[in-house]
């Protein structure tokens, strides 16, 4: 896998499960002594405590959302590879081809 070293982010803590209270942290381990926060996926604020404290919960897309953080090192390195593959084993010009590269050039440029 070329330029694959980083597979996934850690999502933390993976034990949560959707109506949880709380939130969801995708982390880069590899960056850091303790890693770094890449993500914060707080929740759906739901109500406000009697000790007027927010109260959060999680739900199946904050989860879906979180599993789709943690695995962009990944994607963006799967698609290189096929954006590779699709110029060398021909076809490169398909319409699918066509969105893949348009889709890794936003992934690629930090200010889109």
């Amino acid at each position: 896998m070329a330029g694959a070293s980083k597979t996934f982010w850690e999502i933390i803590p993976a034990n949560r499960l959707p109506g949880d209270d709380g939130q969801i942290l995708i982390v880069d381990r590899e960056d850091g002594a303790e890693g770094r926060t890449v993500c914060l996926v707080p929740g759906k604020l739901l109500y406000c405590t009697e000790e007027h404290e927010f109260v959060r919960h999680l739900d199946e897309q904050d989860f879906r959302n979180a599993r789709l953080f943690a695995t962009a090192p990944r994607l963006r390195a799967v698609l290189t590879e096929l954006l590779d593959w699709a110029a060398q084993s021909g076809e490169p010009d398909a319409e699918c081809w066509e969105e893949a590269r348009r889709v890794a050039a936003v992934l690629q440029d930090p200010g889109s």
